[in-house]
């Protein structure tokens, strides 16, 4: 042990630090407890600066001890993943035992389960998460050693800030061998009732397959909004058996949470509900991989994602989601008074209007209304009756006044008043009407501006650097090295998913999602589309776009993108073996 404790010393924190960041522990700073003992919020001084940490404090009636300590500390120090809790430190000081982790803001994922403004997006990224955590442990690359948690459960994934989801709690854990099939460990069942594998309960022999099983439950919890355990009326109720019940009749829609229903796409609950039903397989050989689980849930974010997107395309809006096609008789196209439009803060209002207005034609249409969409916070639903309640005349299209009436209704519906027709007529043309403010709106977010081809030489993304610029510079006669990829079909599902028109370009207001999706920062992806738009008439065709991507997918990976490095990797020999880039467009 004492071998132990000398190659940690450099993750040692003071017990005088730790109480004085608890406030020596006390009720106030108590955030939960689980089968280690209680955990405490505090603000702490180490060795990365003044941080607030969370710190789970030992208690042995609560089950765990000695071995469980080490066994934490050792497993999240060789074990490092942004989908893994970070260990900050430790103290084992006067009989106290405490783990010092990175805070999760938003706590653990249980307690979201039935949360309405998580939207079905949001559960497939948190999922996806969790997976590529829990598959690092069973394929961690570096080592023969895989870990089995024994423990999954969703009150052990953590969500930070971001929702970004970490596993956590990896006293119970074991070691496996790596290089194998199939991981037998001969251990006492552990775990918690209800995500226990059933063969690892009745033979005891532990498998990363266990892992998998704990982790379809947990998929079935996001899906369905609830615990796989819930007690009413003294009685327990297992949602696996609804589950295995509602899925073999086809059914498993009248057990999907309400609030996401009418968000999903056919294809992406397709795609989650059969690899959340074979994790929970009997055989083990039936169980997918959790590497796996990851592609296939990323999938399942890429259906829906792409639906999402195409909700914004015009010929065809009948058929999405926001823009409705309710019949002129129904109660939302009734809702329609003389002289709408009128508002008293009228500055804001028309703000939003020309940055929204993107092609100076004074009307706004669903491209163009993108930002407002994705800044309001509100759900699919409540936007698409708003939509449906301010187009009264089902152009496809909304003149000033329409936009102001829809920036009302965002409004009422921001401070969660229902939509009724009553309270919409009232906020359109009742005496209050002039007095509802604008919404709140993310001005941050609102990039599209600065994707306005007329107004291009104002803005940062579409720049127009003198010709004889370094940027001009890099583009040697367009030659077929430029023009080819290796995995074409990813590069060119991105093009066609971009290409909102289907005109063969992709324009500044098009590239929007992926602007959004890269994770890059606007400076960086003013220099590549300056790169890559050669002759400057503010769209990229297919093979711009392609090497738009190259380039993106090099800025991701850290590098500089210099002059020579995007020479080479436009023209170089390698040119046609860049990736594309990991984008899922929101």
């Amino acid at each position: 042990m004492m071998h132990i404790t000398r190659k940690f010393e450099h993750l040692k924190i003071q017990l005088q630090a730790i109480k004085s960041a608890t406030s020596n522990f006390a009720d106030d700073n108590c955030i939960g407890k689980g089968g280690f003992g209680k955990v405490y919020k505090g603000e702490l001084l180490h060795s990365k600066g003044q941080t607030i940490v969370a710190l789970k404090r030992l208690d042995p009636t609560f089950g765990q001890g000695n071995p469980e300590f080490w066994k934490e500390i050792i497993m999240l120090s060789l074990y490092k993943h942004e989908n893994i809790v970070s260990l900050l430190g430790f103290c084992d000081e006067s009989d106290e035992k405490i783990l010092v982790y990175e805070y999760a803001s938003r706590k653990s994922l249980d307690l979201h389960l039935n949360n309405d403004d998580l939207t079905w997006i949001d559960r497939i990224k948190i999922c996806i998460g969790a997976a590529r955590g829990l598959a690092y442990l069973h394929n961690p690359g570096e080592t023969q050693q895989r870990v089995l948690h024994r423990d999954i459960k969703s009150s052990n994934i953590l969500l930070d800030e971001n929702w970004n989801a970490k596993i956590s709690d990896l006293g119970l854990s074991k070691f496996g061998l790596a290089n194998q099939q199939y991981t037998f460990i001969v251990s006492n069942a552990v775990g918690t009732i209800g995500y226990c594998d059933p063969l690892y309960v009745e033979s005891g022999l532990l498998t990363k397959e266990s892992d998998v099983y704990s982790f379809g439950i947990v998929l079935f919890e996001v899906l369905c909004g609830r615990l796989c355990i819930t007690h009413g009326t003294g009685i327990h109720q297992s949602l696996v058996g609804l589950v295995r019940q509602y899925y073999k009749q086809n059914k498993i829609n009248k057990i999907i949470y309400d609030t996401i229903k009418d968000e999903m796409t056919p294809k992406s609950l397709d795609a989650f509900t059969k690899a959340a039903y074979r994790c929970l397989e009997r055989e083990l050989e039936e169980r997918p991989l959790m590497t796996e689980v990851v592609r296939i849930l990323e999938s399942v974010l890429e259906y829906q994602s792409v639906n999402s997107l195409k909700t914004f395309t015009m010929e065809t809006r009948s058929q999405y989601l926001l823009p409705d096609a309710r019949p002129s008789s129904s109660v939302v196209n009734s809702i329609k008074a003389t002289n709408p439009g009128k508002v008293e803060n009228t500055d804001l209002f028309e703000m939003y209007f020309k940055i929204a207005d993107l092609d100076r034609d004074e009307r706004i249409n669903d491209v163009e209304a993108v930002p407002f969409f994705q800044t309001s916070g509100l759900p699919k639903a409540i936007l698409s009756q708003i939509w449906a309640y301010v187009d009264v005349n089902r152009s496809g299209y909304l003149n000033r006044p329409e936009f102001d009436n829809y920036l009302k209704l965002v409004t009422i519906a921001q401070s969660k008043q229902e939509l009724t027709p009553d309270i919409v007529k009232a906020a359109l043309y009742g005496p209050d009407s002039t007095k509802i403010a604008a919404p709140q709106i993310d001005l941050e977010a609102l990039a599209v501006p600065q994707l306005n081809l007329k107004t291009r030489s104002k803005n940062p993304l579409l720049d127009t650097v003198p010709s004889n610029s370094t940027e001009n510079d890099i583009n040697p006669s367009h030659t077929e090295m430029g023009r080819q990829v290796t995995n074409a079909d990813v590069f060119e599902s991105y093009f066609k998913r971009a290409d909102l028109d289907q005109d063969g370009r992709v324009s500044g207001a098009e590239a929007l999602p992926f602007f959004q999706a890269s994770g890059l920062p606007k400076s960086v992806l003013a220099h590549i589309w300056r790169c890559v738009d050669t002759n400057r008439n503010g769209y990229l065709s297919q093979v711009e776009f392609d090497n738009y991507l190259k380039l993106i997918t090099v800025a991701q990976s850290k590098r500089e993108l210099t002059p020579d490095m995007v020479k080479a990797a436009l023209y170089g020999p390698a040119s046609a073996k860049i990736p594309a880039p990991n984008l899922i467009p929101q």
